[in-house]
């Protein structure tokens, strides 16, 4: 069933309560109003101020596919850092992936689609980002 909006849902709260993404995050026992500013469930970068670490969860567009009936959604994660600690931004997607790839959300097999590299993010900033995606039915 297409439900773009409790499949984001589901998939951004496997990421947020992940005890390693937390800690890779710098997250761990903080208050869940600070964990909702720093997980966010869309591309936002460029209010990024005072060395916070930010990681976006967010739909790409829909790849082809050969049968109507299922497309393969895509799900992208980019995690921003301050440029001093671009190693970590690759310590959370790792985190990412392991909390994400072969899980279930919203009845819905999530899988690791790849790195992305480096990508353009905030002056000052570092960002790496990942994909995933799943099988939607209409």
């Amino acid at each position: 069933m297409f439900d773009p909006e409790n499949d984001l849902e589901r998939i951004w709260d496997k990421v947020s309560n992940d005890a390693a993404v937390l800690a890779a995050m710098g997250l761990t026992g903080q208050p869940k109003l600070v964990i909702i500013k720093r997980i966010i469930k869309k591309s936002k970068y460029d209010d990024l101020a005072n060395t916070e670490r930010r990681l976006c969860i967010y739909f790409v567009p829909s790849r082809p596919a050969l049968n109507n009936l299922v497309t393969p959604e895509m799900i992208e994660v980019d995690c921003h850092v301050p440029d001093a600690e671009s190693m970590i931004a690759y310590r959370v997607i790792k985190a990412v992936k392991d909390a994400l790839h072969e899980q279930m959300a919203n009845g819905k097999q999530i899988l690791f689609a790849g790195q992305l590299g480096e990508l353009a993010t905030a002056s000052g900033y570092f960002c790496a980002g990942i994909r995933f995606k799943y099988y939607g039915t209409y």
